[in-house]
């Protein structure tokens, strides 16, 4: 026989890209673990610990209406405002404690929550064929459904095309975005033969701030038109450009174009972009600039997941692809300085709604890939579908909207847990062996509800074994590790699966040391 000992000593690499084949400190999957985390709820210093998260529903009177897609803050209130996928809107309140509906409950007519920014005192909402707009939020704010297209501005209504769905939710059709170069929104649409546009909107102070049509450089409809069949999808700031996501045709079964970043200068004397970057997949649902970063959300409808980031000129460097994941919807994605997120849609190691994360917002920590936050979904077709950094504070996490297959919610961040998972890398020994011995070490002294369940699944997972529960019947209270001696025998390769159950914050910490010895099997 032959002794091997096995030593995690970090998770911040995050997930590994490949099943069997990683680098070291990455483990295969995870649902709601956040290192970056402080190790107590009262904490403010980052754990990088196995350290679970939770949500809860904001509110918690019931589920929305329709599907949320965009969060809008802005610098009048302290409002969040939501807008959803049939026309409802909602305001959620800084003390995130409530939903309320807007405009008396009643939707915004013919829309499908196609797009929405704050600009210049006010909230615009892009239905089907309008624009509609609610405020001034610094006086008596209302709602004017049909601003684009009634005097003063009388301007050529937008088109409804139909745009691919991801997970049953159909992708915007009227992206917006302020560009901060020239305070000018810009917004997605599509002609009426079939070509893409991108339209503008510039206000001016009358009685308030932003409440008439500029008159030197005035809201306009079609400031910049593309191909037939090139439609928009989202847009975005980098440096005095504004980038604009296009998908090259709408089919989801088969790959009819590639993906593209279009680069415009917004000069009037400037009428077609400057240059394209073209992508490998046939969708572009979302851009972030990160700290003067361009990163880019592209896949497939059915599903594949690729984040870019942006070099310059036609050039993407990829950072990550997930073929079990979805691309995100454009206001789904956030950053908190270095740190971007994203809603997702999981199905290992369980099926959720969550969020995912690139890199830590303090600098020393260098993490990789991490699902951070498991909302309270609990169907089938499960998406998180917007998330924002809403809250100040140094343990910020996003609120985050999703829907599965029955139900739609906006979650924030909760202090009783529920069910969060953390799966090691498949170790792959290549020959017989026993695991004699595992020792996981406890962050916090164990307490009442506190339970953690652990398995080890052996030769490709085709068998799993529950070696132990541990709470504080099975354990002292005194204890700050568990020593596991579960011998179990492999054939080839084994891994470890460490599932949170308690409703008490249970940190795990680390070395976590896995020891056993190699069995001659010739």
């Amino acid at each position: 026989m032959q002794p091997f000992k096995i030593q995690i000593d970090t998770i911040l690499p995050g997930w590994g890209v490949s099943e069997y084949f990683i680098t070291k400190g990455q483990f295969q999957n995870s649902i709601g673990i956040d290192p970056e985390m402080p190790r107590t709820d009262t904490g403010t210093r980052p754990s990088g610990l196995l350290r679970p998260t939770t949500m809860t529903k904001i509110g918690n009177t019931g589920d929305c209406i329709d599907v949320p897609l965009w969060f809008l803050t802005n610098g009048k209130d302290s409002n969040l405002y939501v807008y959803g996928n049939s026309g409802q809107v909602y305001i959620v309140n800084s003390g995130l404690t409530s939903i309320t509906e807007l405009n008396s409950g009643n939707i915004l007519s013919a829309s499908k929550g196609n797009g929405a920014e704050y600009y210049n005192n006010y909230v615009y909402f892009a239905k089907n064929l309008e624009v509609a707009r609610y405020g001034p939020l610094s006086g008596t704010p209302a709602f004017d459904e049909d601003w684009w297209t009634s005097p003063p501005l009388s301007k050529t209504a937008l088109a409804n095309t139909t745009y691919p769905s991801i997970n049953g939710v159909e992708l915007p059709n009227h992206p917006m975005h302020v560009h901060p170069a020239n305070n000018r929104l810009y917004f997605g649409d599509v002609d009426s033969d079939g070509v893409g546009l991108i339209s503008m909107i510039k206000t001016k102070k009358g009685t308030y701030e932003g409440d008439t049509d500029d008159t030197v450089i005035p809201s306009a409809y079609k400031v910049l038109d593309f191909y037939y069949g090139w439609y928009p999808t989202c847009i975005e700031s980098l440096g005095t450009e504004l980038a604009i996501g296009i998908i090259d045709g709408v089919n989801t079964g088969v790959k009819q174009g590639n993906a593209k970043v279009l680069f415009w200068s917004t000069l009037a004397s400037d009428t077609s972009y400057n240059r394209a970057a073209i992508l490998p997949d046939p969708l572009i649902t979302a851009m972030k600039n990160v700290n003067g970063q361009l990163y880019v959300f592209s896949g497939s409808a059915s599903g594949g997941m690729r984040i870019s980031r942006y070099l310059g000129g036609e050039t993407f460097e990829e950072l990550y692809y997930a073929d079990d994941q979805y691309p995100p919807f454009p206001g789904a994605v956030d950053c908190l300085i270095n740190r971007l997120v994203w809603g997702a849609s999981t199905t290992s190691p369980t099926t959720s709604a969550s969020v995912m994360a690139l890199g830590s917002k303090v600098r020393a920590f260098s993490m990789g890939i991490h699902n951070i936050l498991k909302t309270t979904s609990v169907g089938t077709s499960p998406i998180a579908t917007a998330l924002k950094y809403f809250k100040q504070g140094p343990t910020t996490q996003p609120i985050v909207a999703w829907k599965d297959s029955t139900r739609k919610g906006i979650d924030k961040i909760g202090t009783t847990y529920s069910t969060n998972v953390w799966r090691s890398q498949v170790y792959p020994l290549g020959q017989k062996g026993i695991i004699k011995n595992i020792r996981i070490p406890f962050a916090v002294k164990i307490a009442a509800n506190m339970t953690v369940t652990v398995k080890v699944y052996i030769d490709d997972a085709s068998s799993n074994t529950t070696v132990k529960i541990i709470n504080n019947t099975n354990c002292s209270d005194t204890e700050r590790f568990v020593n596991i001696d579960p011998n179990i025998v492999f054939d080839n390769n084994f891994f470890v699966e460490l599932t949170w159950s308690g409703t008490a914050l249970f940190p795990i910490a680390l070395p976590i040391i896995i020891s056993g010895n190699l069995l001659t099997d010739y």
